[in-house]
């Protein structure tokens, strides 16, 4: 998307990066990326991580994963990798598998970094790596990280496939297209955005060529492989209507998540794109970031904000360009040293943005002027994310007051899952039981759990008998019948 002629006049590639340092920028990459997931790499296992380990992950074969698609949470191919990943470390190094996804993304869009700059390309995609929500991504058990690096890889493949016409670049992008959507079917927004990503450096008139058309078909023929075997259950997950109400709710929050990861690179890159450009590769990836809209409005639920967290790293592409283009226009009206006072600025800037972003208070801050409802924050401040959501504090605790208790009841509220999982890691051995899709519990529990923040009277009402608390954290409290 670079205006024309520009790149004639200026080159800005072998800027600052070049020769045998570029071979190890995706290294240098690899390691801001773990800087900032440090933190979270120990957090404890939230509703949708616990139940994807315990329900599905734990299954006794592949096979029986596969055909246990029952709820969206069982992100198939991820829940088979992490089943193979338990069985080889156990569950000591569980967050290391989507790190590793994490890596693989980075690596993947390195090289497409001639599409835009050496420069440019490792400037956007270093604000990525040390974005909060790719590091809470890059260390959560859901599929959402592999699904994004399945979306980088395919990004790679299929613009090379258009570009060349080879069959092993194909094969790539069909083989990227099976992984993203066989770990959920939301891949199919960030695999066409990889592929308007590639159409962009296409002529006109390669509508009339055989590979677009097969390029086009490739992530369908892989959607259809995979779920034709099972496509009751995919036809039963789409009818739980699981999402939001508010499509513009939505793409609000998605907006903000966006702002959020690529700030640093977002004004910059805007400022790239104030010149004209060429036709072709404006209309399609203009169409990228659109994405999401069709989805708001046509659905019964809008998806959640973050199924369209694949989409992140075609959109780092796309600033990628407008970071080349600024900093070229830079250089050659202002000179090779005003650019690169602008370069060191940006690169303050990234870093402090990244500072202020890992920083819980700020992101409660930030995530105060969200438009949507309390506790579906997917990329600012994340209930799951803080430091008040400690379920294995309240396992500790509950192996304290009651060490002899065989059951106890928890809400739905107070997160069922991750207390199984806290209770596991922490040799709990009491039964927890809930109000479930199972069924309700018939009986009167002795004990039970609520989140600190719940009603106590919902509680006696749902049980027909009065309760005292007799412990309350910051995430829970406990209760016991009161017989007098």
């Amino acid at each position: 998307m670079m205006r024309k002629g520009l790149e004639r006049k200026v080159s800005f590639r072998s800027f600052i990066i070049s020769g045998k340092a570029e071979k190890f920028a995706w290294l240098f990459l690899f390691v801001l990326l773990c800087l900032r997931a440090k933190q979270l790499l120990l957090r404890p296992l939230w509703f949708d991580e616990a139940l994807t380990v315990l329900n599905f992950a734990l299954l006794e074969s592949p096979a029986k994963i596969y055909h246990s698609y029952v709820i969206p949470n069982n992100q198939i191919l991820h829940t088979i990798f992490l089943h193979w990943w338990i069985k080889v470390f156990s569950f000591d190094f569980l967050r290391l598998f989507p790190l590793l996804c994490g890596f693989c993304t980075l690596a993947f869009l390195w090289q497409l970094r001639r599409k835009s700059s050496n420069m440019a390309s490792f400037y956007v995609l270093a604000v990525l790596a040390m974005s909060f929500p790719f590091a809470l991504y890059a260390t959560a058990l859901r599929g959402y990280m592999l699904s994004a690096a399945a979306v980088a890889g395919g990004v790679w493949m299929v613009t090379r496939y258009l570009e060349i016409g080879k069959w092993r670049h194909l094969a790539g992008w069909f083989i990227f297209s099976l992984l993203g959507v066989g770990t959920m079917p939301g891949t199919l927004a960030g695999l066409a955005g990889a592929m308007l990503f590639g159409m962009g450096y296409c002529r006109w008139n390669m509508f009339r060529q055989r590979r677009i058309y097969l390029a086009g078909v490739a992530p369908l023929v892989a959607f259809m492989i995979f779920y034709l075997p099972i496509k009751d259950n995919l036809l039963r997950c789409a009818a739980l209507g699981e999402g939001w109400q508010s499509g513009t709710s939505m793409l609000l929050a998605l907006a903000m998540g966006v702002v959020f990861t690529f700030l640093p690179a977002l004004i910059p890159a805007a400022m790239g794109h104030l010149r004209a450009h060429r036709l072709t590769p404006a209309l399609f990836h203009l169409a990228i970031w659109l994405l999401p809209v069709p989805a708001a409005y046509l659905f019964k639920a809008a998806p959640f904000p973050r199924v369209f967290f694949p989409l992140f790293p075609v959109f780092a592409l796309l600033l990628a360009n407008g970071v080349r283009d600024f900093l070229a226009i830079l250089r050659h009206k202002r000179g090779a040293r005003y650019a690169f006072s602008a370069l060191q600025v940006m690169c303050g800037c990234a870093v402090l943005w990244s500072g202020l972003c890992h920083r819980e208070p700020f992101r409660q801050r930030a995530g105060a002027l969200h438009p949507f409802p309390s506790g579906q924050d997917d990329f600012i401040d994340c209930h799951f994310a803080k430091r008040s959501f400690s379920p294995r504090f309240t396992a500790q605790k509950f192996k304290e007051y009651f060490p002899d208790a065989a059951v106890v009841y928890v809400t739905f509220e107070s997160d069922p899952w991750a207390l199984m999982y806290a209770f596991m890691e922490n040799g709990v051995n009491t039964r927890i039981i809930f109000d479930g899709p199972a069924g309700k519990y018939s009986g009167v529990p002795a004990v039970a759990i609520t989140h600190f923040n719940e009603d106590k009277r919902a509680l006696e009402t749902r049980f027909q008998c009065r309760y005292t608390s007799v412990f309350t954290s910051d995430n829970h409290t406990f209760w016991v019948v009161d017989n007098e």
